[in-house]
């Protein structure tokens, strides 16, 4: 019996105009403006060393920051590259 090609579904070819991923998404660190520390991997607290600090997407640290000023906290976070402060990772 004869494998049906017929059964398989269409493969798309890459100028299809469909996204595809190119690599690993960028990651992030949030650094504290007044002090110049990484937030903690643990979403609270702040470390120096940069083996303990977040890391995360975009939409992560927007996230983090909507939680905390729901709550009243000030956010004095920037958003930094995880490779401008580390080196190429």
């Amino acid at each position: 019996m004869d494998f049906d090609h017929t059964a398989l579904p269409p493969v798309r070819p890459r100028h299809s105009g469909v996204p595809f991923h190119l690599g690993t998404p960028k990651t992030y660190r949030l650094i504290d403006r007044i002090t110049g520390k990484f937030l903690h991997l643990s979403g609270e607290g702040l470390t120096g060393n940069s083996a303990y600090a977040w890391g995360g997407s975009r939409s992560q640290a927007e996230t983090l920051e909507k939680r905390a000023r729901a709550r009243g906290e000030d956010w004095n976070f920037c958003l930094v590259a995880r490779s401008a402060v580390e080196g190429d990772q």
